[in-house]
Protein backbone atom coordinates (compact mmCIF):
# COMPACT_ATOMS: atom_id res chain seq x y z
CA UNK A 1 0.00 0.00 0.00
CA UNK A 2 1.28 3.50 -1.20
CA UNK A 3 1.70 6.10 1.55
CA UNK A 4 -0.98 8.09 -0.13
CA UNK A 5 -3.75 5.16 0.43
CA UNK A 6 -2.53 4.75 3.86
CA UNK A 7 -2.91 8.37 4.79
CA UNK A 8 -5.97 8.26 3.12
CA UNK A 9 -7.48 5.61 5.03
CA UNK A 10 -6.40 7.38 7.98
CA UNK A 11 -7.70 10.40 7.17
CA UNK A 12 -10.74 9.04 6.74
CA UNK A 13 -11.46 8.32 10.83
CA UNK A 14 -9.91 11.86 11.69
CA UNK A 15 -12.48 14.07 13.68
CA UNK A 16 -13.21 17.52 11.61
CA UNK A 17 -14.48 20.87 12.56
CA UNK A 18 -16.07 22.51 9.50
CA UNK A 19 -14.52 26.46 10.39
CA UNK A 20 -16.85 27.95 7.49
CA UNK A 21 -19.75 27.25 5.65
CA UNK A 22 -23.19 29.19 5.17
CA UNK A 23 -25.79 27.25 6.26
CA UNK A 24 -29.21 28.88 7.80
CA UNK A 25 -30.59 28.36 11.16
CA UNK A 26 -31.85 24.73 11.14
CA UNK A 27 -35.74 26.21 11.34
CA UNK A 28 -35.38 27.51 7.64
CA UNK A 29 -33.97 24.51 6.00
CA UNK A 30 -37.61 23.86 4.53
CA UNK A 31 -36.07 20.32 2.42
CA UNK A 32 -36.65 22.35 -1.05
CA UNK A 33 -33.38 21.67 -2.49
CA UNK A 34 -33.06 19.90 -5.90
CA UNK A 35 -30.23 19.63 -8.11
CA UNK A 36 -30.66 23.00 -9.52
CA UNK A 37 -29.62 24.04 -5.87
CA UNK A 38 -26.47 22.57 -6.21
CA UNK A 39 -25.24 24.95 -8.72
CA UNK A 40 -24.74 27.75 -5.86
CA UNK A 41 -22.95 29.32 -5.25
CA UNK A 42 -19.78 28.97 -7.86
CA UNK A 43 -20.40 26.50 -10.12
CA UNK A 44 -22.87 29.61 -11.29
CA UNK A 45 -19.96 31.65 -11.45
CA UNK A 46 -18.58 29.32 -14.37
CA UNK A 47 -21.68 29.35 -15.95
CA UNK A 48 -22.04 33.07 -16.26
CA UNK A 49 -18.06 33.22 -17.13
CA UNK A 50 -19.07 30.78 -19.70
CA UNK A 51 -21.75 32.81 -21.22
CA UNK A 52 -25.00 32.23 -19.82
CA UNK A 53 -27.29 35.19 -18.94
CA UNK A 54 -28.50 36.15 -15.47
CA UNK A 55 -31.43 35.88 -17.01
CA UNK A 56 -31.52 32.05 -18.15
CA UNK A 57 -29.28 31.21 -14.43
CA UNK A 58 -32.09 33.22 -12.85
CA UNK A 59 -34.65 30.96 -14.48
CA UNK A 60 -32.85 27.61 -13.33
CA UNK A 61 -32.95 28.66 -9.96
CA UNK A 62 -37.37 28.91 -10.36
CA UNK A 63 -38.84 26.23 -8.68
CA UNK A 64 -42.28 27.02 -9.95
CA UNK A 65 -41.01 26.77 -13.08
CA UNK A 66 -40.95 22.34 -14.62
CA UNK A 67 -37.62 20.75 -14.56
CA UNK A 68 -37.28 19.88 -18.72
CA UNK A 69 -37.87 23.86 -18.95
CA UNK A 70 -34.69 24.96 -16.34
CA UNK A 71 -32.64 21.65 -17.90
CA UNK A 72 -33.44 23.15 -21.34
CA UNK A 73 -31.61 26.75 -19.83
CA UNK A 74 -28.46 25.07 -18.29
CA UNK A 75 -27.74 21.73 -20.64
CA UNK A 76 -26.20 23.99 -23.55
CA UNK A 77 -23.59 24.99 -21.10
CA UNK A 78 -23.14 22.12 -18.76
CA UNK A 79 -20.24 20.78 -21.96
CA UNK A 80 -18.23 24.01 -21.48
CA UNK A 81 -18.13 23.58 -17.41
CA UNK A 82 -18.31 19.62 -16.83
CA UNK A 83 -14.35 19.96 -15.90
CA UNK A 84 -13.85 22.44 -13.50
CA UNK A 85 -13.27 21.71 -10.20
CA UNK A 86 -16.15 23.58 -8.57
CA UNK A 87 -18.71 21.42 -10.79
CA UNK A 88 -16.38 18.19 -9.85
CA UNK A 89 -17.81 18.78 -6.36
CA UNK A 90 -21.38 18.98 -7.74
CA UNK A 91 -21.08 16.09 -10.25
CA UNK A 92 -19.41 13.40 -7.02
CA UNK A 93 -22.51 14.40 -5.16
CA UNK A 94 -25.16 13.88 -7.69
CA UNK A 95 -23.40 10.68 -8.96
CA UNK A 96 -21.90 8.99 -5.54
CA UNK A 97 -24.66 10.22 -3.18
CA UNK A 98 -27.92 10.60 -5.19
CA UNK A 99 -27.12 7.69 -7.84
CA UNK A 100 -27.54 9.91 -11.14
CA UNK A 101 -27.04 8.15 -13.97
CA UNK A 102 -26.83 10.46 -16.70
CA UNK A 103 -27.60 14.15 -16.85
CA UNK A 104 -31.23 14.32 -18.45
CA UNK A 105 -34.41 16.25 -17.17
CA UNK A 106 -36.07 12.69 -15.90
CA UNK A 107 -32.73 11.88 -13.99
CA UNK A 108 -32.93 15.49 -12.46
CA UNK A 109 -36.49 15.02 -11.34
CA UNK A 110 -35.50 11.78 -9.89
CA UNK A 111 -33.15 12.80 -8.15
CA UNK A 112 -34.31 15.33 -6.33
CA UNK A 113 -36.75 14.64 -3.78
CA UNK A 114 -32.50 12.93 -2.52
CA UNK A 115 -31.51 15.60 -2.38
CA UNK A 116 -34.62 17.48 -0.45
CA UNK A 117 -33.94 14.98 2.09
CA UNK A 118 -30.75 16.11 2.69
CA UNK A 119 -31.95 19.30 3.57
CA UNK A 120 -33.61 19.58 6.49
CA UNK A 121 -32.54 19.25 10.45
CA UNK A 122 -32.47 15.62 10.15
CA UNK A 123 -30.12 15.59 7.28
CA UNK A 124 -28.15 18.03 8.74
CA UNK A 125 -27.31 15.09 11.54
CA UNK A 126 -26.70 12.64 9.27
CA UNK A 127 -24.67 14.21 7.05
CA UNK A 128 -22.40 15.63 9.68
CA UNK A 129 -22.53 11.89 11.47
CA UNK A 130 -20.94 10.66 8.14
CA UNK A 131 -18.55 12.56 6.96
CA UNK A 132 -17.23 12.52 10.65
CA UNK A 133 -17.79 16.26 11.02
CA UNK A 134 -17.71 17.16 14.61
CA UNK A 135 -18.93 20.90 14.86
CA UNK A 136 -19.94 23.03 12.09
CA UNK A 137 -19.18 26.97 11.99
CA UNK A 138 -21.95 29.11 9.83
CA UNK A 139 -21.17 32.61 8.79
CA UNK A 140 -24.44 34.76 8.79
CA UNK A 141 -25.60 37.95 9.15
CA UNK A 142 -24.63 40.55 11.53
CA UNK A 143 -27.57 39.62 13.25
CA UNK A 144 -27.43 35.67 13.29
CA UNK A 145 -27.29 35.52 17.17
CA UNK A 146 -30.99 35.79 17.37
CA UNK A 147 -31.63 33.22 14.60
CA UNK A 148 -29.78 30.67 15.82
CA UNK A 149 -31.03 29.63 19.76
CA UNK A 150 -31.22 26.41 19.76
CA UNK A 151 -29.08 25.58 16.85
CA UNK A 152 -26.59 23.01 16.85
CA UNK A 153 -24.22 25.00 14.68
CA UNK A 154 -21.89 27.58 15.80
CA UNK A 155 -22.76 31.17 14.17
CA UNK A 156 -20.22 33.48 13.07
CA UNK A 157 -21.64 37.08 12.83
CA UNK A 158 -20.02 38.93 9.38
CA UNK A 159 -20.29 42.53 11.24
CA UNK A 160 -18.96 43.97 7.87
CA UNK A 161 -22.44 44.44 6.96
CA UNK A 162 -22.58 47.05 9.45
CA UNK A 163 -22.28 50.13 6.54
CA UNK A 164 -23.63 52.87 5.70
CA UNK A 165 -24.42 52.34 1.79
CA UNK A 166 -27.05 50.04 2.88
CA UNK A 167 -29.80 52.54 3.66
CA UNK A 168 -31.80 50.42 6.36
CA UNK A 169 -28.61 50.11 8.48
CA UNK A 170 -29.88 52.63 10.81
CA UNK A 171 -32.90 51.21 11.30
CA UNK A 172 -31.60 47.31 11.46
CA UNK A 173 -28.47 48.04 13.84
CA UNK A 174 -31.19 50.20 16.11
CA UNK A 175 -33.63 47.55 16.07
CA UNK A 176 -31.21 44.46 16.17
CA UNK A 177 -29.26 46.00 19.89
CA UNK A 178 -32.20 48.11 21.21
CA UNK A 179 -30.28 51.29 21.18
CA UNK A 180 -31.46 54.22 18.81
CA UNK A 181 -28.72 55.11 16.59
CA UNK A 182 -29.70 59.18 16.12
CA UNK A 183 -25.44 60.29 16.77
CA UNK A 184 -22.34 59.05 16.57
CA UNK A 185 -22.13 58.52 20.44
CA UNK A 186 -25.24 56.30 20.13
CA UNK A 187 -23.74 54.47 17.32
CA UNK A 188 -21.01 53.25 19.55
CA UNK A 189 -23.08 52.36 21.96
CA UNK A 190 -25.22 50.05 19.83
CA UNK A 191 -21.77 48.50 18.42
CA UNK A 192 -21.25 47.92 22.16
CA UNK A 193 -24.67 46.34 23.10
CA UNK A 194 -24.28 43.78 20.07
CA UNK A 195 -20.99 42.60 21.00
CA UNK A 196 -21.95 42.20 24.69
CA UNK A 197 -25.03 40.65 22.93
CA UNK A 198 -22.93 38.41 21.27
CA UNK A 199 -20.57 37.59 24.26
CA UNK A 200 -24.26 36.50 25.69
CA UNK A 201 -25.03 34.33 23.57
CA UNK A 202 -21.56 32.67 23.31
CA UNK A 203 -19.93 33.98 19.94
CA UNK A 204 -16.28 32.87 19.51
CA UNK A 205 -15.78 34.72 16.17
CA UNK A 206 -16.72 37.36 14.08
CA UNK A 207 -16.05 37.92 10.41
CA UNK A 208 -15.15 40.65 7.72
CA UNK A 209 -16.41 40.03 4.05
CA UNK A 210 -15.08 43.74 3.46
CA UNK A 211 -13.11 42.36 0.34
CA UNK A 212 -16.27 42.65 -1.48
CA UNK A 213 -16.77 46.47 -1.36
CA UNK A 214 -13.08 47.93 -1.21
CA UNK A 215 -9.94 47.20 -0.26
CA UNK A 216 -8.16 45.73 3.06
CA UNK A 217 -5.63 48.47 3.65
CA UNK A 218 -7.33 49.42 7.00
CA UNK A 219 -6.01 52.76 8.66
CA UNK A 220 -5.96 53.98 12.25
CA UNK A 221 -8.67 57.27 11.56
CA UNK A 222 -9.55 60.20 13.99
CA UNK A 223 -12.74 60.28 15.71
CA UNK A 224 -13.42 63.15 14.59
CA UNK A 225 -12.81 62.01 10.81
CA UNK A 226 -15.65 59.34 11.06
CA UNK A 227 -17.85 61.33 12.96
CA UNK A 228 -17.61 63.92 10.13
CA UNK A 229 -18.45 61.05 7.95
CA UNK A 230 -21.14 59.82 9.81
CA UNK A 231 -23.34 63.03 10.40
CA UNK A 232 -23.28 63.76 6.95
CA UNK A 233 -24.79 59.91 6.68
CA UNK A 234 -27.36 60.94 9.15
CA UNK A 235 -28.21 64.54 7.80
CA UNK A 236 -28.68 62.95 4.19
CA UNK A 237 -32.57 63.60 3.19
CA UNK A 238 -32.36 60.02 1.50
CA UNK A 239 -32.56 58.02 4.63
CA UNK A 240 -36.21 58.76 4.87
CA UNK A 241 -39.16 56.64 2.87
CA UNK A 242 -38.00 57.73 -0.31
CA UNK A 243 -35.09 55.06 0.36
CA UNK A 244 -37.71 52.08 1.70
CA UNK A 245 -39.97 52.85 -1.15
CA UNK A 246 -37.79 53.60 -3.83
CA UNK A 247 -34.14 52.00 -2.89
CA UNK A 248 -32.37 54.46 -4.14
CA UNK A 249 -29.23 54.56 -3.74
CA UNK A 250 -27.64 57.21 -0.94
CA UNK A 251 -25.52 58.38 -3.29
CA UNK A 252 -22.43 57.63 -0.86
CA UNK A 253 -19.34 56.45 -2.12
CA UNK A 254 -17.35 53.98 -0.95
CA UNK A 255 -14.11 56.51 -0.81
CA UNK A 256 -16.21 59.36 0.70
CA UNK A 257 -17.42 56.62 3.83
CA UNK A 258 -13.40 54.64 4.26
CA UNK A 259 -12.91 57.00 7.41
CA UNK A 260 -16.50 55.45 9.11
CA UNK A 261 -15.49 52.55 7.60
CA UNK A 262 -11.76 52.25 8.93
CA UNK A 263 -12.92 53.20 12.55
CA UNK A 264 -15.63 51.02 13.16
CA UNK A 265 -13.36 48.18 11.71
CA UNK A 266 -10.63 48.94 14.26
CA UNK A 267 -13.57 49.55 17.20
CA UNK A 268 -14.92 46.36 16.10
CA UNK A 269 -11.60 44.30 16.43
CA UNK A 270 -11.28 45.76 19.66
CA UNK A 271 -14.29 44.90 21.16
CA UNK A 272 -13.53 41.00 19.76
CA UNK A 273 -10.62 41.19 21.32
CA UNK A 274 -12.09 42.31 24.88
CA UNK A 275 -14.24 39.71 25.06
CA UNK A 276 -11.95 36.84 23.62
CA UNK A 277 -13.41 36.80 20.14
CA UNK A 278 -11.47 35.49 16.93
CA UNK A 279 -11.48 37.49 13.80
CA UNK A 280 -12.12 35.85 10.32
CA UNK A 281 -11.41 38.30 7.30
CA UNK A 282 -12.63 36.90 3.91
CA UNK A 283 -9.19 37.31 1.65
CA UNK A 284 -8.17 36.30 -1.85
CA UNK A 285 -10.57 35.32 -4.33
CA UNK A 286 -13.92 35.89 -4.59
CA UNK A 287 -17.48 33.82 -4.69
CA UNK A 288 -19.69 35.42 -7.79
CA UNK A 289 -18.18 36.91 -10.62
CA UNK A 290 -17.55 41.16 -11.46
CA UNK A 291 -15.58 41.72 -8.50
CA UNK A 292 -12.36 44.26 -7.76
CA UNK A 293 -9.26 41.57 -7.75
CA UNK A 294 -7.37 44.12 -5.97
CA UNK A 295 -9.59 43.98 -3.34
CA UNK A 296 -9.16 40.90 -1.56
CA UNK A 297 -5.04 41.48 -1.73
CA UNK A 298 -4.42 40.27 1.92
CA UNK A 299 -1.75 42.51 2.75
CA UNK A 300 -3.39 45.39 3.38
CA UNK A 301 -4.27 43.73 6.55
CA UNK A 302 -0.69 44.44 7.80
CA UNK A 303 -1.50 47.57 10.34
CA UNK A 304 -5.34 45.88 11.22
CA UNK A 305 -3.03 42.96 12.89
CA UNK A 306 0.53 44.66 13.82
CA UNK A 307 -1.91 46.99 15.87
CA UNK A 308 -4.20 44.66 17.94
CA UNK A 309 -1.95 41.69 18.84
CA UNK A 310 -3.87 40.50 21.46
CA UNK A 311 -6.55 39.21 18.74
CA UNK A 312 -6.34 36.40 16.80
CA UNK A 313 -6.70 36.82 12.75
CA UNK A 314 -7.84 34.00 10.89
CA UNK A 315 -7.40 34.21 7.36
CA UNK A 316 -9.51 32.65 4.82
CA UNK A 317 -8.68 30.80 1.66
CA UNK A 318 -5.12 31.03 2.85
CA UNK A 319 -5.18 34.77 0.39
CA UNK A 320 -5.26 32.48 -2.70
CA UNK A 321 -4.01 33.42 -4.97
CA UNK A 322 -2.07 36.06 -3.04
CA UNK A 323 -0.56 33.10 -0.71
CA UNK A 324 2.91 34.74 -0.08
CA UNK A 325 1.49 37.59 1.38
CA UNK A 326 -0.58 35.25 3.68
CA UNK A 327 2.61 33.05 4.14
CA UNK A 328 4.54 36.33 5.46
CA UNK A 329 2.02 37.49 7.69
CA UNK A 330 1.37 33.74 9.38
CA UNK A 331 4.81 33.83 9.98
CA UNK A 332 5.54 37.08 10.84
CA UNK A 333 2.60 37.53 13.64
CA UNK A 334 1.74 34.98 16.23
CA UNK A 335 -1.53 35.64 16.49
CA UNK A 336 -2.48 35.04 12.20
CA UNK A 337 -3.95 31.57 11.50
CA UNK A 338 -4.47 30.74 7.93
CA UNK A 339 -7.37 28.78 7.22
CA UNK A 340 -7.83 26.44 3.76
CA UNK A 341 -11.45 26.77 3.34
CA UNK A 342 -12.40 26.33 -0.34
CA UNK A 343 -8.93 26.16 -1.47
CA UNK A 344 -8.94 22.52 -2.52
CA UNK A 345 -12.02 22.96 -4.48
CA UNK A 346 -10.44 26.58 -6.16
CA UNK A 347 -7.07 25.31 -7.38
CA UNK A 348 -6.32 21.47 -6.56
CA UNK A 349 -2.09 21.67 -7.97
CA UNK A 350 -2.32 24.58 -6.06
CA UNK A 351 -3.48 23.50 -3.03
CA UNK A 352 -1.01 20.67 -2.58
CA UNK A 353 2.19 23.13 -3.13
CA UNK A 354 0.76 25.31 -0.45
CA UNK A 355 0.17 22.77 1.85
CA UNK A 356 4.15 21.84 1.16
CA UNK A 357 4.77 25.25 1.58
CA UNK A 358 2.91 25.62 4.89
CA UNK A 359 4.19 22.50 6.77
CA UNK A 360 7.86 23.72 5.36
CA UNK A 361 7.45 27.40 6.74
CA UNK A 362 4.84 27.46 9.61
CA UNK A 363 4.26 25.63 12.93
CA UNK A 364 1.44 23.14 12.97
CA UNK A 365 -0.51 25.24 14.95
CA UNK A 366 -0.48 27.84 12.71
CA UNK A 367 -2.94 26.22 10.36
CA UNK A 368 -7.02 25.15 9.95
CA UNK A 369 -7.69 22.52 7.66
CA UNK A 370 -10.83 22.30 6.02
CA UNK A 371 -13.58 24.49 5.93
CA UNK A 372 -16.55 23.85 3.01
CA UNK A 373 -17.66 27.31 2.13
CA UNK A 374 -21.24 26.29 1.01
CA UNK A 375 -24.97 26.89 1.76
CA UNK A 376 -25.56 22.92 1.39
CA UNK A 377 -24.08 20.76 3.18
CA UNK A 378 -24.17 17.85 0.79
CA UNK A 379 -21.68 19.78 -1.11
CA UNK A 380 -19.28 20.59 1.88
CA UNK A 381 -19.66 16.82 2.79
CA UNK A 382 -18.39 16.15 -0.79
CA UNK A 383 -15.30 19.02 -0.35
CA UNK A 384 -14.62 17.71 2.95
CA UNK A 385 -13.65 14.08 0.57
CA UNK A 386 -11.85 16.24 -1.54
CA UNK A 387 -10.13 18.18 1.04
CA UNK A 388 -8.69 14.79 2.77
CA UNK A 389 -7.81 13.23 -0.75
CA UNK A 390 -5.55 17.17 -0.97
CA UNK A 391 -3.87 16.73 2.24
CA UNK A 392 -3.14 12.95 1.70
CA UNK A 393 -1.30 14.15 -1.51
CA UNK A 394 0.56 16.60 -0.31
CA UNK A 395 1.94 14.81 2.86
CA UNK A 396 2.28 11.66 0.78
CA UNK A 397 5.06 13.26 -0.89
CA UNK A 398 6.66 14.18 2.61
CA UNK A 399 6.60 11.09 3.56
CA UNK A 400 8.32 9.32 0.47
CA UNK A 401 10.95 12.24 0.19
CA UNK A 402 11.80 11.48 3.92
CA UNK A 403 10.79 14.55 5.29
CA UNK A 404 8.44 13.18 7.81
CA UNK A 405 7.17 9.48 9.17
CA UNK A 406 3.62 8.61 8.27
CA UNK A 407 2.78 8.94 11.86
CA UNK A 408 3.80 12.00 11.85
CA UNK A 409 2.00 13.09 8.72
CA UNK A 410 -1.81 11.82 10.05
CA UNK A 411 -0.56 13.77 13.47
CA UNK A 412 -0.22 16.94 11.06
CA UNK A 413 -3.43 16.54 9.32
CA UNK A 414 -5.12 15.39 12.72
CA UNK A 415 -3.94 19.00 13.98
CA UNK A 416 -5.08 20.94 11.21
CA UNK A 417 -8.70 19.79 10.84
CA UNK A 418 -9.76 19.41 14.57
CA UNK A 419 -6.72 20.16 17.08
CA UNK A 420 -6.07 23.65 15.89
CA UNK A 421 -9.56 24.53 15.22
CA UNK A 422 -11.20 23.37 18.58
CA UNK A 423 -8.20 25.22 20.62
CA UNK A 424 -8.32 28.55 18.61
CA UNK A 425 -12.39 28.81 19.01
CA UNK A 426 -11.81 27.40 22.29
CA UNK A 427 -14.62 24.78 21.33
CA UNK A 428 -15.93 21.95 24.10
CA UNK A 429 -16.05 19.28 21.10
CA UNK A 430 -15.07 15.78 21.59
CA UNK A 431 -13.24 13.55 19.29
CA UNK A 432 -15.35 11.01 19.43
CA UNK A 433 -19.42 10.29 18.66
Amino acid sequence: MSSYERLIEAVESIPVIDTHEHLAPEPYWAGTDDFFTLLSPYTVDVLTAAGMPVHEWAATQNKSLPVSTRWALLEPYLPLVRHTRVFRVVDRVVRGRYGLRAYTADEIARISPLIAADGTPDGYVRLCREAGIRATMTFLSFDCHKLMGGSVMIPVPTVSDIHFKDPGMLTRLSGVTGVPVTSFDTLLASIDRLFADYKAAGIRAIKFGSAYRRRLDYQPTARADAERVFTEVLRTPRYGDIQMCGAVPNGFSDAFLRPLDDYLAFYMVTLAGQYGMNVFFHCGIHAWNGNDPDAAKVSGLRTLIALHPHVRFTLLHAGYPYVDDALLLAKYYPNVTLNLTWLPVLDRPAAVDLIRRLIELLPVNKVEGFGGDYCTLSLAVEHLRMGRETLAEALAFCVDNGEMTLDEAIGIIRAWLFENPRSNYRLEVSAHD
